[in-house]
């Protein structure tokens, strides 16, 4: 920001242009298949070498913007029963990330791929083994010292490894209950009452149809496990945080708590205590905001023609960019003292726009803008941003309400785990929970 220019660097083992924050308001104008989203995350972790362009089925998008989101009051029940599920039988002195990961992955789970399987060992097992494969395979592959193109063809036995081993294990296990709900579907005697990822996207092969050349149920296995990759690991990187921050400046433990106590003892745990909670939504945002889990943001790749931004800068075919995200989010163009830690600042830059409700929102932690960008920026943002928050929410307030946690520090956080531009909380701090007497 201090030059206001941009400047290239390797991401991914691919060339990157790193813009300014000036011109993140130009990428809201463009069209998403002129500014592609797609094109450039499927970069991390060289997943094109064994998903392919699944990351550009608008079928997976609709799963969520058109099944879930629009009942997620309604499915906040469920996601409460399973995380507090995974408590139950998950507690003691534990590896933070690990821990947090374990309860989202069996929440998401229950949402995603349904009842019958976000309880199954097998398949939470799998499950976890594929994303650790991921991340493994794409570390290997990053320190590879050869161009894209050898790299990729040297690395293609591990590639292929992974996606016959790690992949197709969890596709296996997926796949008999895609067959089963789909056989329930055409003998009309499907439950209609349980809600998942699957029974939506069988509702939605009306208007996206699946290809006949492909079988159907590999499919849809494929696609449920990817929305498992998505949206089983943010949630649990931003708890740990979280959770870390929380310890390193305990002073907010006790009016988080208040809040959350008070939402609950008002509307038992429902949905409506996720209204009740700015302190704890402002919290989640500004630990997003000065710990953002990608160094680099907002990453487009430039298709079809040249784009041009609005001071005449114009990228060629081809050219992939991204955003730093510190610089943006911890601009004081942006917001004052920007570079502090305030764990109250969205809550009371809400209240102080409480008479206008679009501005209030404005400043929510599932809000896209210059300031939060760990969901996105411009013409693509998560969609499954409201559900990540809800998840959230709701596993930290049960920490909050039922636990008192500790470690093993004295002031601050341990040195998080940085790796191309990827940074999560230190991944092997142990925490230690104790239920609280009063709980």
């Amino acid at each position: 920001k201090g030059y206001g220019k941009p400047f290239a660097l390797r991401y991914w083992g691919k060339q990157y242009l790193v813009l300014p924050p000036k011109y993140l308001a130009d990428i809201k104008r463009a069209d998403k298949d002129h500014l592609s989203f797609f094109d450039s995350i499927s970069d991390v972790f060289f997943m094109y070498n064994w998903i392919g362009d699944l990351f550009k089925s608008s079928r997976m998008v609709s799963v969520v913007t058109k099944g879930i989101n629009p009942i997620l009051p309604k499915l906040t029940k469920p996601m409460i029963e399973e995380s507090f599920f995974a408590f139950d039988i998950a507690l003691g002195a534990f590896v933070a990330l690990e821990f947090f990961s374990a309860i989202i992955l069996r929440t998401v789970a229950r949402i995603l791929a349904g009842k019958e399987l976000c309880r199954d060992p097998a398949f939470l097992d799998a499950t976890t083994s594929y994303i650790a494969g991921n991340f493994m395979l794409g570390t290997l592959m990053l320190h590879l010292p050869f161009k894209a193109c050898i790299r990729d063809f040297l690395a293609w036995p591990l590639c292929k490894y992974h996606a016959k081993t790690r992949q197709q294990r969890l596709l296996d296990i997926i796949k008999p209950i895609v067959t089963k709900r789909m056989q329930e579907e055409r003998l009309g005697t499907l439950d209609t009452t349980e809600f998942d990822g699957i029974s939506v996207t069988l509702k939605l092969l009306k208007d996206f149809p699946l290809d006949k050349n492909v079988s159907q149920t590999h499919t849809i296995a494929h696609e449920i496990r990817q929305l498992m990759w998505a949206a089983g690991q943010s949630p649990a990187i931003t708890l740990t945080s979280m959770l870390f921050r929380l310890l390193s400046e305990p002073a907010y433990i006790e009016p988080l708590r208040k809040e959350a106590q008070a939402a609950v003892a008002k509307h038992g745990w429902n949905d409506e205590i996720l209204r009740e909670l700015p302190l704890q939504d402002s919290y989640i945002r500004e630990v997003h905001r000065m710990q953002p889990l990608f160094t680099l943001n907002a990453p487009r790749k430039v298709m079809d023609k040249p784009f041009t931004f609005s001071d005449g800068l114009t990228l060629s075919i081809g050219t992939q960019f991204a955003f730093p995200a510190e610089a943006s989010q911890q601009d004081p163009d942006n917001l004052e003292k920007g570079q502090d830690f305030d764990g109250y600042r969205f809550a009371k830059l809400g209240a102080n726009a409480a008479n206008q409700e679009e501005e209030s929102n404005k400043w929510a932690a599932s809000h896209a803008d210059a300031t939060n960008m760990v969901f996105g920026y411009g013409n693509h943002v998560c969609p499954g941003r409201w559900m990540a928050v809800r998840l959230i929410k709701i596993v930290f307030s049960k920490v909050l309400i039922d636990y008192d946690v500790s470690w093993d520090r004295a002031g601050e956080e341990p040195p998080r785990f940085v790796l191309e531009g990827i940074s999560v909380p230190n991944p092997t701090q142990k925490v230690y929970f104790q239920r609280r007497v009063n709980s």
